[in-house]
């Protein structure tokens, strides 16, 4: 899975932004995706409520998980 193939799943899955803002690893292990502990890392420390702002203003709609 691309890093654009796993925001835009993100984005459009709601359940699975809830369980990857809340564990990385687990959220990529159950969607199948061998992740680095490095790209765990870095999904750690996303800032989700600023990109759920983000998608939000550009009209992709945001998740409604996060506020």
């Amino acid at each position: 899975m691309t890093v654009q193939e796993l925001f835009e799943k993100a984005l459009h899955n709601s359940k699975f932004w809830k369980e990857l803002s809340k564990d990385p690893a687990k959220a990529l292990q159950a969607a199948g995706v061998k992740a680095t502990p490095d790209q765990v890392e870095a999904l750690k420390q996303l800032n989700y409520e600023a990109l759920d702002e983000v998608a939000t203003a550009f009209g992709g709609g945001g998740t409604g998980n996060i506020t």
